[in-house]
């Protein structure tokens, strides 16, 4: 046995060298097609989160407009052009709520949270503006009305939104490396 070892090393060695030399070519084609695969797979992740940031901010945008032209419209009590933004209102409302929350599905918790806060802070936009309209309608603001109605134009539009989508655009930026 060892003999015939000794005299057919040679061709034992090159039948060992083609089986580990196949078995090493295998193993490779599969590792690249399985990056390959992940690699496709997150460059379609990545494009789709871009057009849902495109379609969130397109709808945020949106919204804000709409509601900072209601809050002005209702301070001034320009009730026609106020009566037209509330017939837009909740088709902004729809676009808005609907790109948030699927853009969620590719957030972070921490950018999630803050996604959260703004739709917070815009509910109660146009929830004060709301209290604002109907006190108005009924003749009598209050000064807990008022405060709120000034909170609104005065701290809300100007600083915390702002702050939040500076934050959340700072993640974005982050997320995809960009400085």
């Amino acid at each position: 046995m060892i003999g015939a070892i000794k005299e057919y090393w040679a061709q034992i060695s090159l039948i060992l060298m083609i089986v580990i030399g196949g078995i090493g070519f295998i193993l490779r084609l599969y590792f690249n097609w399985s990056i390959k695969k992940k690699e496709i797979t997150f460059n379609k992740v990545r494009d789709t989160k871009v057009e849902e940031l495109r379609a969130f901010y397109r709808s945020f945008i949106d919204l804000e407009s709409n509601l900072r032209s209601l809050l002005h419209a209702a301070g001034q009590q320009r009730v026609e052009e106020e009566t037209a933004l509330r017939k837009q209102l909740p088709t902004k409302w729809l676009e808005f709520k609907y790109s948030i929350q699927f853009l969620k599905l590719f957030l972070e918790p921490k950018e999630k949270e803050i996604c959260e806060k703004l739709d917070a802070e815009l509910n109660e936009v146009h929830k004060q503006i709301d209290f604002y309209c109907i006190d108005r309608a009924h003749g009598a603001i209050d000064q807990d009305t008022i405060k709120a109605f000034r909170k609104v134009r005065d701290e809300i539009f100007p600083n915390n939104i702002p702050a939040l989508i500076n934050e959340l655009e700072k993640n974005f930026r982050l997320d995809f490396g960009i400085e």
